[in-house]
């Protein structure tokens, strides 16, 4: 499996904590080219733990991909720099970049440069959209071995996954 997406180490431990309870969600992986497509810090931990990892495999052409949106720090992103990916915001284009890769490592910087919480800054239902990342960018970065900054992408799923109980070294669940 290949994650396309970094994690943020402040959440290991609370995945550590679900996996180790014994029921936990399986991560969702693409079923032709194995990348994940959600799940990477429960991932992280199982694959550091050496632990088989309780895998979903779904058609990415029946995933719908979106965006996060950014609840703060947009007017102080103004850039005088042209570039295909940007923040559009009240007609204007924000922290414009080249490309999806330099853009959302660029707004993470931005974002810790400031000395804040780069989940709590992106992970909201309002505020002003990010660009979505293609999937084809996303296909791209899992076959290259790219990772993007944590929570770049934001997939949604056309069902809801259900959790597993996980059997101990002894067999119990």
């Amino acid at each position: 499996m290949t994650p396309h997406e970094d994690v943020d180490l402040r959440l290991i431990k609370a995945r550590f904590n679900e996996i180790k309870s014994g029921l936990v969600y399986p991560i969702v992986v693409e079923k032709n080219l194995k990348f994940i497509i959600d799940g990477h810090h429960r991932w992280y931990v199982f694959y550091e733990l050496g632990l088989k990892v309780p895998a979903f495999f779904v058609d990415y052409s029946l995933v719908e991909n979106s965006s996060w949106r950014l609840k703060a720090l947009i007017e102080d992103l103004k850039t005088d720099r042209d570039g295909e990916v940007c923040i559009e915001y009240n007609g204007l284009r924000l922290l414009c970049e080249d490309d999806y890769y330099t853009f959302y490592w660029s707004l993470y910087e931005e974002i810790v440069k400031r000395g804040l919480d780069p989940l709590a800054v992106k992970l909201s239902a309002e505020g002003v959209p990010l660009p979505a990342l293609p999937k084809q960018e996303v296909i791209r970065a899992a076959k290259l071995g790219i990772v993007y900054p944590p929570k770049t992408t934001r997939h949604i799923l056309e069902f809801k996954l259900q959790p597993v109980k996980m059997l101990t070294s002894d067999g119990d669940a």
